[in-house]
């Protein structure tokens, strides 16, 4: 039954449609929906796992498999045959006209295993009813470099699952204590904050002022505690604290990345027709 038009009342109360405009605009994206007219949760395709009878698990009374426009992990340890479900996923995908981008953290994955399990790694022409198969390699499972918001100042900031230290760190142009507050410039632009603490640093030797700033991140501003330092290197690096904080998976081995989901990742997508 379609949605009776809201309008705004006079007691000053936002329509229906004001809100999603209003949630929409803050969260920079189309996040709030009506669900009267379209759910963007709502399945419409499924990607075969290869196994007859976990696809008939998946969705009770289908023969169904992975949901597309869905994030879907797999688990389980080591051995078990992640990988192979995976690169058996990623082929059938293919072979349903979907792009295939398989990022490999732990740059394990072999050419010949991924062509028995059926992925097809040559480049489609335009005229195939098949996907792309795109393999992207992590560099480096230490750290990932993302961009956060820092004093209204876009940078970039290092990831590093194994910085346990209490404060996150902040490089500044330079910075002067004066009792409790601390004077300090970045680009160019002056700034006071109260001194929260001194952090002492074992390598390299050094003692560093403490300060609290909000740090706007993936479209959340969190208060983060900071220590200051003039080093020209990496601008922001994250603590643990801000990475629990902001949701991000660090897992036992201490291999980090931006996403929910673990080692065996498929990001998939569909050519316009």
């Amino acid at each position: 039954m379609p949605r009776k038009k809201s309008v705004a009342s006079s007691s000053g109360k936002l329509s229906f449609q004001d809100k999603l405009k209003m949630i929409n605009k803050l969260a920079g994206g189309d996040v709030a929906h009506d669900l009267t007219q379209e759910n963007p949760t709502d399945v419409y395709d499924w990607i075969p796992t290869s196994s007859t009878w976990l696809d008939a698990i998946v969705c009770r009374g289908k023969k169904a498999g992975i949901p597309v426009g869905r994030i879907t992990e797999l688990a389980g340890l080591s051995g078990t045959g992640k990988s192979y479900m995976a690169a058996q996923i990623s082929g059938n995908a293919q072979r349903k006209g979907y792009n295939v981008y398989y990022f490999d953290s732990e740059s394990a994955i072999s050419s010949e295993f991924l062509e028995k399990c059926g992925c097809i790694l040559e480049e489609q022409n335009l005229a195939s009813e098949h996907g792309d198969f795109v393999y992207i390699q992590a560099q480096n499972v230490e750290f990932v470099l993302e961009t956060i918001e820092a004093m209204g100042i876009e940078m970039t900031a290092k990831m590093d699952t194994g910085n346990n230290v209490s404060a996150c760190s902040l490089h500044a142009d330079e910075f002067e204590i004066n009792g409790k507050i601390v004077k300090w410039s970045l680009n160019g632009k002056s700034y006071r904050h109260p001194l929260k603490r001194m952090v002492k640093l074992v390598k390299p030797v050094e003692e560093r002022p403490v300060i609290e700033i909000d740090v706007k991140f993936l479209n959340m501003i969190y208060k983060v505690e900071v220590s200051l330092d003039t080093r020209n290197s990496i601008p922001f690096l994250a603590n643990r604290d801000l990475m629990k904080r902001a949701n991000l998976m660090i897992n036992p081995a201490r291999k980090f990345m931006l996403t929910n989901i673990s080692n065996d990742r498929i990001s998939i997508t569909k050519d316009e027709e």
